[in-house]
């Protein structure tokens, strides 16, 4: 037998056929969700394990820097590069994030599990530092004039014989 892959289905798509797989198995259509949303996390998880073991394993590492902010260059592995960029986009897209999204993942490499946040930042935006130091900046100046307005205000309105006994 021949097997052909098919076109990747949207997960909500994959979603219903194991909710309908389920269903026709068990007939029980009240607990087919929970049974394949189950069954859908430990396959996910697997996928995601087995795609992470076959970059690691294929992808040779040519450099890695961490000078202003970290670069990477991969040999022969343009398509590797070319999926992270398209990742990029979908993840910034589907966020609706204009800057940067953090993600948070799980990867269990040799049954040694561990979860990693990735910083996700458009390049040429601004960085969830940089938005925090300019809102802080804009702070700072505008509690500065509003003390010189709340002083000039308050010279301005004492009695004029107070001005003139000093």
């Amino acid at each position: 037998m021949t097997v052909t892959p098919a076109d990747p289905r949207d997960w909500p798509q994959v979603r219903l056929a194991a909710i309908d797989a389920v269903t026709a198995i068990t007939g029980d259509p009240h607990a087919a969700t929970p049974i394949a949303d189950a069954v859908l996390a430990v396959c996910g998880e697997e996928a995601v394990n087995r795609m992470a073991t076959e970059i690691a394993s294929t992808a040779r590492l040519k450099s890695i820097g961490f000078r202003d902010g970290m670069h990477i260059e991969l040999e022969p592995a343009r398509e590797l590069v070319a999926a992270w960029a398209t990742a990029a986009r979908t993840i910034l897209t589907d966020a609706g994030a204009p800057n940067y999204a953090e993600i948070e993942m799980g990867f269990g490499l040799a049954g040694d599990p561990a979860r990693y946040a990735f910083v996700l930042q458009r390049c040429g935006k601004l960085t969830p530092h940089q938005a925090r130091a300019q809102a802080e900046e804009r702070a700072r100046t505008a509690e500065a004039e509003r003390d010189q307005l709340r002083a000039e205000l308050g010279r301005l309105s004492r009695p004029a014989s107070d001005d003139q006994q000093g």
